[in-house]
């Protein structure tokens, strides 16, 4: 199974809970796409 880097450049007024937030969001629906985030 290939492995694809998926990185984002988040602009400033964004913080680090932000994004924890997001990725969490992103790992609870990544079986429904067949996904796996390492990261």
């Amino acid at each position: 199974m290939p492995l694809y880097m998926d990185i984002h450049e988040v602009p400033g007024g964004v913080s680090a809970e932000d994004v924890a937030k997001a990725h969490a969001q992103d790992v609870k629906i990544e079986d429904k796409y067949g996904v796996h985030y390492h990261k």
